[in-house]
């Protein structure tokens, strides 16, 4: 059990893990908040944080968790991790696990003055490890401290929510550049414009350039790597917006791509050589009858595939034709990934018809050839359902009656409609409604079939009011259609009713 494992712990490590028990026991996410002071005169860095849980149904009042916050500090001009001593442990350590019990601390950090190279002020690296699930922000944490520690940090983790924060960032930069120059929220998907220009026009689209610029030319592992250039998805900035502030699909489209095309067309020199680089040594690596399948060889693959991602978005022929020859690999990995990229190739940022004749074709072939092969037309399906191309609805509803669809298998349904409702953001949420009313035709269809499936698909309605006033109106009226349909099964009506309540 639990306690026998946290018993054992205590055991072991001779320490009182009692309030670490409440891990278990109550429910939601720390959040942690801190802001940074440092004096150059006594070399002393502090730390005021602060913890809170959110309320959550059942548990109005939450006590405060045992928290471990790893903590480290890197020369502000060599980003060398400096020895660190803490009042009362004045052992210097490079990193420090900082103990909250509270829901206030203060702590102080002290540096040997010769190990310091300046009189700036270091560079916090925190939660190293991941060492606790929480959400952490940093008040006084500026874009430069952002991306010297994504140069120079050598924890993988903290390297990359450096990238992720950094992102977040410049793109609610762009989705306030959009806003203040849109009228109507920009709801129509007519409306969503690609601009490859706005990223710079944005006061850190310069420095969030360079600092891509620098991972691409770096060193890093090639998984670490492509994990630090994939930005937040479109679902994930719908959460992160300001409390109070409603999504416009639209908008938060037109932020997302307008960066992706901005780094694909500044970057483009250095995506292409990484590509040709990463391409030839897998050549290199099968010639040799090396395994493939390493680490190092997967890394190297989900780096490579995401070069060719960035370059297919500046639609040049080159760069269409070379992703169009990978979905002949047999390396299954390359031929879906790059199925993928043709699949959301669309008119957005510029037309391109053979980016549209290569896409149909790839997908054809792609179902030709794995037509027997049960979970691969699985990801097939799912290729269509996420598909941001004009029309994909419409596909999305002619598939319902494709062979390789069954409505009355499960998988089948998460792979085709699951998608559809829940990872694609732009057609989902069509200003029409049409994308809410299909989903609550077929939960309907569903609801005969099995029930358990229609109430998992009836949770794509649940953050309703994250968004504009024209669609929360719009999912309402889908979710009080489904309400007063006659028979629905007890979990999908307890689940839609929770959903407006």
């Amino acid at each position: 059990t639990t306690n026998d494992f946290v018993k054992a712990m205590e055991d072991a490590n001779d320490i009182d893990l009692t309030q670490f028990r409440t891990w278990y026991t109550q429910a939601g996410t720390p959040h942690v908040t801190l802001s940074t002071t440092y004096s150059p005169e006594t070399k002393t860095y502090q730390l005021h944080v602060q913890q809170n849980t959110p309320p959550t149904p059942g548990q109005p009042e939450k006590l405060p968790q045992h928290i471990p916050l790893a903590v480290a500090l890197l020369d502000p001009d060599s980003g060398i991790e400096l020895p660190i001593g803490l009042r009362g442990d004045s052992t210097p350590k490079t990193t420090r696990i900082l103990e909250l019990r509270k829901k206030v601390h203060f702590f102080s950090l002290e540096i040997d003055a010769a190990k310091i190279s300046s009189n700036k002020p270091p560079v916090a690296s925190l939660l190293r490890g991941f060492s606790a699930p929480v959400k952490l922000t940093n008040r006084t944490s500026l874009n430069s401290d952002l991306t010297f520690v994504l140069a120079h940090d050598t924890d993988p983790f903290v390297k990359w929510d450096a990238a992720q924060q950094l992102s977040l960032r410049v793109l609610m930069q762009a989705v306030e550049a959009i806003s203040s120059n849109t009228t109507g929220g920009a709801l129509d998907n007519e409306k969503v414009v690609v601009d490859s220009s706005l990223l710079m026009r944005t006061a850190s689209g310069a420095g969030y350039l360079e600092a891509i610029r620098k991972v691409l030319t770096s060193d890093l592992h090639p998984a670490l790597k492509a994990e630090l250039l994939i930005l937040p998805t479109e679902r994930s900035l719908v959460d992160q917006l300001p409390h109070g502030t409603l999504a416009s699909v639209g908008i938060l489209h037109s932020a997302r791509r307008s960066t992706i095309q901005a780094i694909s067309q500044n970057l483009k020199k250095e995506l292409a050589s990484l590509y040709a680089e990463l391409h030839r040594e897998e050549l290199t690596k099968r010639s040799q009858q090396e395994s493939i399948y390493s680490s190092q060889g997967k890394g190297r693959r989900a780096l490579k595939n995401l070069c060719l991602n960035y370059l297919v978005e500046t639609k040049e022929d080159e760069f269409l034709h070379a992703c169009y020859s990978q979905t002949q690999s047999d390396n299954m990995t390359d031929r879906l990934s790059a199925v993928a990229t043709l699949a959301n190739v669309d008119e957005r940022g510029g037309i391109s018809e053979l980016g549209n004749t290569l896409s149909e074709r790839a997908l054809e072939e792609f179902y030709s050839h794995f037509a027997n092969e049960t979970l691969v037309v699985d990801k097939w399906l799912s290729l269509h359902a996420t598909s941001r191309r004009e029309g994909t609805l419409e596909r999305v509803k002619k598939l319902g009656s494709h062979p390789g669809f069954d409505v009355k298998i499960p998988n089948k349904v998460y792979a085709l409609l699951g998608a559809f409702a829940f990872s694609n953001q732009l057609h989902f949420h069509d200003p029409t409604g049409a994308g809410y009313m299909f989903v609550a035709d077929k939960i309907i269809e569903l609801d005969g079939i099995n029930p358990h499936v229609a109430a998992r698909l009836g949770t794509a309605y649940s953050a309703w009011r994250k968004y504009d006033v024209q669609r929360q109106a719009l999912m309402h009226a889908s979710v009080e259609r489904l309400l007063q349909t006659r028979g629905i099964s007890k979990g999908l009506y307890e689940i839609l009713g929770k959903t407006i309540a």
